[in-house]
This record gives structure tokens, C-alpha cells and sequence, in this order.
């Protein structure tokens, strides 16, 4: 349970893992998980990935603009199931100077991109924390979630900072279908009916794997 939830709910949190050590452990949860529990917009799922694991302050940075323009918000919106809010604040683009994140100019971790993750926002800790995603029950968006956070991560470690290379076209031409199977597959069920930039239906196969495959 979190704080912010009023009366009842449940959060997933995430610790720094593999894709692979996160498909097997969390397998389990969901095959076992009871039919009672009902996920809502008012709880989140938060992914930890390690700070050590980034190429410097220049790659957080880049990482964080990304889930931060403007430009980005509706496609962030669409992977998140739900938009910014309170808890998840989108962080103004002027306060993510040239070449650094904003850890130095903001200092709270109710941020779509939280940097301040060490004594609930007292400081700097080991890992930096995704915020925008709903809760789910569905194991096919918790691994979406965790694909999209890997996927961006990789993506912002050879973007260059401008707005333009960190505009979400950019980053679905990046996209390694095979190794991103649920992520993959709700953008081909997403937006692959309608004209949409940097997508291309042929991109991705059509016949979505089993569950228990891409678990």
C-alpha cells in the first residue's frame, strides 16, 4: 500500500533487474495472483532501474527529457494508461538544462522521472524511478511497462539531448521488436490502424505469442 491512496489500493514497485529475471520472477505473481484484486488509475506501478547501469548525468538527462517534452505527452500518455498527474509531474523542459538532468533544479520525486528516490525523496539514491504507469493485473502491461522503461533507456544512451532526437518518431524507429515483445504489440495494436509517424504496419509481425511465451 502507498500514502497516497485513500482508502485502499495496491502499487507495484519494481527493483533494478533483467527483462529476463523479471519475466521469471513476476510469472509466478501473476499466475497466481487472485481474481479479487482490481487494479485502478489512483494506484501506480513504479520501475526502478539502476542509476549505476547509465552512462553518466548526460545519459539521465537525455532519459528524462524524453518522458518530459511536450511533444512526447500524448504517446506517454497511450503507454502509461493514464496521463500526468499530481504524483507524476512532467518536469518543465527549461529546468533540464543542456548536459544534466534535473536533479540539480528540481527536488521532488512526485515527477514522471523521479531522480530523489533515497529515503522516500530525501536524496539522491541508487536507481531512478519511472512514475507514470497505472497499476495493472495484466501481466501483458506489466511487461510492456518494463519493456517500454528498457527500450527508452537504451534509446536515450545514443540520442543526442535535442528535442528533435528525443521525439517519441525517433524512438519507434529505435524499437527491437524481437527482443520487445508486449511493447511491440501494443503499438502495432495501437496505432498501426491509423497513419501514424515513424510506424509501419509490416514493421511488426501480426500474430501476438502466447502469454506464457513472452512470460
Amino acid at each position: 500500500t502507498d500514502g497516497s491512496l485513500s482508502e485502499y489500493g495496491l502499487e507495484i514497485v519494481t527493483v533494478p533487474a533483467t527483462l529476463r529475471a523479471h519475466r521469471l520472477h513476476w510469472r509466478d505473481f501473476f499466475r497466481s495472483v487472485s481474481s479479487d484484486l482490481r487494479s485502478s488509475h489512483a494506484c501506480g506501478m513504479h520501475v526502478h532501474l539502476s542509476r549505476s547501469a547509465f552512462e553518466g548525468p548526460f545519459h539521465i538527462a537525455k532519459f528524462e527529457r524524453f518522458f518530459n517534452l511536450s511533444t512526447n505527452y500524448d504517446f506517454i500518455h497511450n503507454i502509461a494508461n493514464r496521463r500526468l498527474n499530481n504524483y507524476t509531474n512532467a518536469v518543465p523542459d527549461k529546468r533540464i538544462p543542456h548536459g544534466y538532468a534535473s536533479i540539480n533544479y528540481n527536488h521532488s520525486r512526485y515527477c514522471a522521472v523521479n531522480l530523489f528516490t533515497k529515503n522516500h525523496g530525501q536524496g539522491v539514491g541508487n536507481t531512478v524511478e519511472v512514475r507514470i504507469f497505472a497499476s495493472t493485473r495484466d501481466p501483458w502491461i506489466f511487461f510492456r511497462n518494463l519493456e517500454f522503461c528498457v527500450a527508452a533507456f537504451e534509446f536515450a544512451r545514443t540520442a543526442s539531448l535535442n528535442k528533435s532526437s528525443l521525439n517519441y518518431n525517433r524512438f519507434l524507429g529505435s524499437i527491437d521488436w524481437k527482443r520487445y515483445w508486449a511493447l511491440c504489440h501494443t503499438l502495432y495494436d495501437t496505432y498501426c490502424t491509423v497513419p501514424y509517424p515513424g510506424l509501419r504496419k509490416s514493421v511488426f509481425p501480426s500474430p501476438r505469442p502466447a502469454a506464457a511465451e513472452a512470460a
